[in-house]
Parts: C-alpha cells; sequence; structure tokens
C-alpha cells in the first residue's frame, strides 16, 4: 500500500482534488486516492511519462481508462496497455457522480 497526499481545492476545504503517490500523480476532482496508486507491470527500461485519462463511478471504481497521447511522451504498446491496467485498478472515494480525472505514471531508468 502506499500513501497520496491532497493538493489544491482539498486545502481551500474542498474534498481531494490531486496528490502524488508512489512518485506517480493523479488528479480527480471531488474525490480522494484510496490506498496508493497501483503501478503498471512493466520492466523495461523506457523514461518518460504516460497520462491516462480515467472516468470514475459514483462508487470510487475507475470504469474507463485511456491514454491521452497529446500529453504522453511514450510510445511502447506494452507499456502504455500495463499503464492503462493499472489506472483500471486504481481505487477512489464514492461521489454523488461520475467523475472525470487523470493519473499520470512517470518512468525512469534506475
Amino acid at each position: 500500500k502506499g500513501s497520496g497526499t491532497t493538493t489544491g481545492e482539498a486545502m481551500q476545504g474542498n474534498p481531494a482534488g490531486s496528490g502524488v503517490s508512489n512518485g506517480n500523480g493523479w488528479s480527480l476532482k471531488g474525490r480522494t486516492l484510496q490506498g496508493g496508486l497501483p503501478k503498471p507491470d512493466y520492466s523495461g527500461d523506457e523514461q518518460g511519462r504516460v497520462v491516462v485519462k480515467i472516468r470514475v463511478d459514483r462508487n470510487g471504481v475507475v470504469t474507463e481508462a485511456i491514454v491521452d497521447p497529446t500529453v504522453s511522451n511514450i510510445t511502447n504498446k506494452k507499456l502504455l496497455d500495463a499503464s492503462v491496467a493499472a489506472a483500471k485498478k486504481t481505487r477512489f472515494t464514492a461521489g454523488d457522480n461520475i467523475a472525470m480525472g487523470t493519473i499520470t505514471y512517470n518512468f525512469s531508468t534506475k
């Protein structure tokens, strides 16, 4: 398990909005992260960023996840697919409506 921190709107008394977990970021107005962000299952040596657009239902379950190619700078299909799969495992707090947001995965060689 990881832990998340909130920034932005949460600091003004509104529920959540964004944070960082395990070196990766998320943004989902009105919700908080439950646990940490699952990491993509990939052992390659890619460096860069993959941004996944997410749709979250009222129960906090990610129901849709697609890579945003306009802001992602990795094109490796296996890594993109692994990022989408990890995003679909992410859970957020429940809310009154469906919410749209993003998860950003940062990859670096070690």
